[in-house]
């Protein structure tokens, strides 16, 4: 399962310490600074697209910064619109839109990040299940529906 981070640049200090946990914790990540090593700007963008199309769930990263991108409410509403999962990262303390109020979400803001990411881990887990469940897969690994 691949987990695709939507984030604020504001927020890229928080995010970089989240991905590297997860990568740690053995989670396919992709992180634009460090998925998207490309210097033109057209090409990112085509790296961005590219890692939104195949990721299965999207990570919200909210916090102030965020809710003023457009970008990242584009991201999340193709997600929901698709019927994948959202999950939301409450990096810094904000009102929380009303199309993510009912995703499984953790607050990163008001508890030790230690104790938040592992109710992340617990989020993600619990996803990564459920994607798996709805899925049937032939002996060649190629998905079926």
């Amino acid at each position: 399962m691949q987990i695709f981070l939507s984030y604020a640049r504001e927020d890229e200090a928080f995010v970089s310490t989240l991905a590297t946990n997860l990568k740690t914790q053995g989670a396919h990540v992709w992180f634009d600074l460090a998925d998207a090593a490309v210097t033109d700007h057209a090409a990112w963008e085509n790296a961005v697209q590219d890692a939104l199309a195949v990721s299965e769930v999207l990570l919200v990263v909210l916090s102030p910064a965020a809710l003023a991108q457009r970008y990242i409410e584009i991201d999340w509403s193709s997600f929901l619109n698709l019927g994948r999962p959202v999950v939301v990262a409450i990096a810094e303390r904000c009102e929380v839109p009303d199309d993510l109020r009912s995703r499984p979400r953790v607050d990163f803001s008001n508890v030790s990040f230690a104790e938040a990411f592992h109710r992340l881990q617990l989020l993600l887990i619990e996803e990564s299940t459920r994607i798996s469940s709805s899925k049937w897969y032939n002996t060649d690994g190629n998905d079926q529906p």
